[in-house]
């Protein structure tokens, strides 16, 4: 509130380290957020990047919680595309790059993605197969970045 008692809303419009760190900012930042609605209406979310999903076995349950998230997201500024956002509950949803299927509690890549982890894979290994130097980065593409690059970090220091 401004000394007027009028509402002041604030907007980024750079990030200082880059375009880059926008996801993990946004991420960290809703991170706090859906902690509050776990406690407060006991939803079952997750958020990658911009994405939020929520569930629960009760149609009406998950639209009230749902709704919730998106009258709190409201009220702290953020501006909620309407057609981009489905709240109609269905028990399969394509969600960041995945079918999750809540009622064999599956999660299943699509055919395309499928077929480019494939051809990913089958060209690794002709690359083995030929004695070929395969970079960490190649390696990576497929199979994921190696655990050691992002050592655990400890939740809380004690005695802090």
């Amino acid at each position: 509130y401004n000394r007027h008692g009028l509402i002041t809303t604030y907007q980024m419009r750079v990030l200082c380290y880059g375009h880059g760190q926008a996801p993990h900012a946004f991420t960290k930042f809703w991170a706090p957020i859906l902690d509050y609605c776990r406690t407060v209406v006991k939803i079952r979310a997750l958020i990658l990047l911009d994405d939020i999903i929520a569930v629960h076995q009760c149609r009406v349950t998950v639209i009230r919680q749902f709704q919730f998230v998106l009258d709190l997201a409201i009220y702290l500024g953020f501006i909620i595309r309407s057609p981009k956002c489905r709240l109609s509950p269905s028990r399969q949803r394509v969600w960041s790059g995945a079918l999750i299927d809540t009622e064999q509690m599956a999660l299943f890549l699509p055919q395309k993605k499928r077929r480019g982890v494939s051809r990913s894979a089958a060209s690794l290994i002709t690359m083995a197969k030929e004695n070929q130097n395969i970079s960490m980065r190649k390696f990576a593409s497929v199979v994921g970045p190696h655990p050691c690059s992002n050592p655990p970090q400890r939740a809380c220091r004690q005695g802090r």
